[in-house]
């Protein structure tokens, strides 16, 4: 992938030199692009909660289920069974369906059902890690509003590429 964006990049410096659109510095610069995207790359990994924890899943969702069935043979109206089910697996849909993270060195991207939610580094001031994830705070000091203010990044296998790659956009760890 990125041998193929050097190629483009060097094509289309080479077919606007050809043109006369293109001087040295253009030149000079292309090749200074080249070098920073060489140093600089996307982290990007994929959470899978039904793999991490399989059992705690399968509980969950007979839970859910029970709560469904109760709410089912409780009431003479069947549609609030429905809505029942829609309201817990609507609420726990998090925990259910995997969530792709994007680090890049102008700020994390989270995607869950394919929808991106895009925060720069400079929104974060802190960075806690965690055994099973990393937890980044808008916050410039510990605060009780941290959970309600931050993301928490879980790990897919790879916690030391992220919390190397978080520590070197955020200075203050905790």
């Amino acid at each position: 992938m990125r041998e193929a964006h050097l190629l483009y990049n060097r094509a289309v410096v080479n077919a606007n030199r050809e043109q006369g659109l293109v001087g040295a510095n253009s030149t000079q610069r292309a090749q200074q692009t080249d070098a920073e995207t060489s140093t600089e790359r996307a982290l990007e990994w994929t959470h899978h909660p039904w793999k991490a924890t399989p059992l705690k899943m399968i509980a969950l969702w007979i839970i859910n289920l029970g709560i469904t069935a109760i709410v089912y043979f409780s009431f003479p109206e069947k549609l609030f069974a429905l809505l029942a089910f829609l309201v817990l697996f609507g609420s726990t849909m998090s925990i259910y369906l995997p969530i792709r993270y994007r680090f890049t060195p102008e700020g994390v991207t989270v995607f869950f059902l394919g929808v991106p939610s895009f925060r720069p580094w400079k929104h974060y001031h802190q960075a806690y890690v965690h055994e099973n994830g990393v937890f980044l705070t808008s916050m410039p000091r510990p605060s009780r509003l941290d959970p309600f203010r931050g993301h928490f990044l879980k790990y897919a296998g790879n916690r030391e590429a992220v919390v190397n790659y978080v520590r070197r956009f955020i200075s203050k760890k905790g």
